[in-house]
């Protein structure tokens, strides 16, 4: 999958929805977020030059807000 147009904001948002859905089939202790560093792919959570911090504290500030 390719998405265009992401942002940090866009990730917390849709985040914070996921954490809140209320699913029969999955377990709510646990949360698996794939692509730490695909550079290459587009998909990366680590600090970089333009985001800084920004999707690491997206997933802390949903975390402590949501259900996990």
């Amino acid at each position: 999958m390719l998405v265009k147009g992401g942002s940090s904001e866009k990730f917390r948002k849709n985040l914070k929805e996921l954490i809140n859905i209320d699913r029969k089939d999955t377990i709510k202790e646990i949360l698996v977020i794939n692509a730490w560093n695909e550079w290459g792919k587009g998909a990366f959570l680590e600090l970089s030059e333009e985001d800084k911090f920004a999707y690491l504290e997206a997933i802390g500030q949903c975390t402590m807000e949501g259900k996990i």
